[in-house]
């Protein structure tokens, strides 16, 4: 692709005709734009990349994440880390540069990354987040803390390459992921498949006792039911008192229209009422969710 570009550059140099300066330019990126895509099809992954600097040796699709002390980018090391930043990719399509001793990193758009069977096997569909094997991803079974994105790829046993972790004998190897870097909702983790569940009903029911389980867990599900009642009891009690002045307003115009003027500003003042306890209560609600 270089040496193509090159190519291309030095033929521009003859042509002492801006007009043809520019529309040869235009084939070119043109040319080169559509190369990367045919190329990235071929792969089936298309990433852009924005250059970092990485304090450790990190390989194609390893997690990296800030460091604890906030000074940098380093392998990741904890499992549904907060800190997830994105993934290292060596040969994306495209590359913004941002400095000298830096690596390209992509946070969006489907990648491979390194996964491991240290969490169980990935299948297609599947959560994946980081985990304590240095750089590798694993299957995310808790909605507590951040994941990386959805496995389009599966990692099954005897897949890849074997490792030991920890005296633990578990299977590495890449996977293509749609990159979601990011808290998940705990609801999307109740509707999906549970291991050995028949029915949306066993699903949802395997899923709360496993919120039982995690209390972690079971405190982000409260937070979401409680942001939701809050907008809905907010809504309810706004609707239902300034809503019903609108109501007798509409009607005092027909029985009193002198006072048209001063009617119809009691209108707007209760939608107004309406609109601003509904914009109150869902960033009160995103404020429980968030902290």
């Amino acid at each position: 692709m270089l040496e193509d570009a090159l190519h291309f550059q030095n033929q521009l140099c003859y042509l002492n005709d801006m007009p043809a300066k520019k529309v040869f330019l235009f084939l070119m990126l043109l040319w080169l734009t559509s190369s990367a895509t045919a190329r990235a099809q071929e792969e089936g992954s298309f990433t852009i990349a924005t250059t970092y600097e990485v304090l450790e040796e990190a390989q194609n699709g390893d997690v990296v994440s800030f460091s604890p002390d906030q000074k940098g980018l380093v392998l990741s090391r904890e499992p549904y880390d907060k800190r997830l930043f994105a993934v290292v990719a060596t040969d994306p399509q495209i590359v913004y540069r941002t400095g000298e001793g830096t690596q390209p990193l992509v946070r969006d758009g489907i990648a491979y990354i390194n996964a491991t069977t240290i969490n169980g096997e990935i299948a297609a569909g599947d959560y994946v987040t980081s985990s304590p094997v240095a750089g590798k991803a694993q299957k995310a079974t808790s909605s507590t803390g951040h994941i990386l994105g959805i496995a389009i790829g599966e990692l099954h046993t005897g897949d890849g390459e074997k490792i030991n972790h920890d005296g633990q004998e578990i299977w590495s190897g890449k996977i293509r992921a749609a990159l979601a870097i990011g808290p998940v909702s705990p609801a999307l983790f109740l509707l999906k498949s549970a291991s050995g569940a028949t029915g949306a009903l066993d699903q949802i029911g395997n899923a709360l006792m496993k919120t039982f389980q995690e209390p972690a867990s079971g405190l982000i599900i409260i937070r979401y039911l409680l942001a939701a009642a809050i907008v809905l009891l907010a809504t309810t009690i706004s609707f239902r008192n300034f809503g019903r002045n609108i109501t007798q307003g509409i009607e005092a115009l027909g029985r009193n229209p002198l006072a048209r003027r001063e009617i119809e500003i009691m209108i707007i003042f209760n939608i107004i009422l309406i609109a601003v306890a509904s914009i109150v209560s869902v960033l009160f609600s995103l404020a429980i969710i968030r902290f």
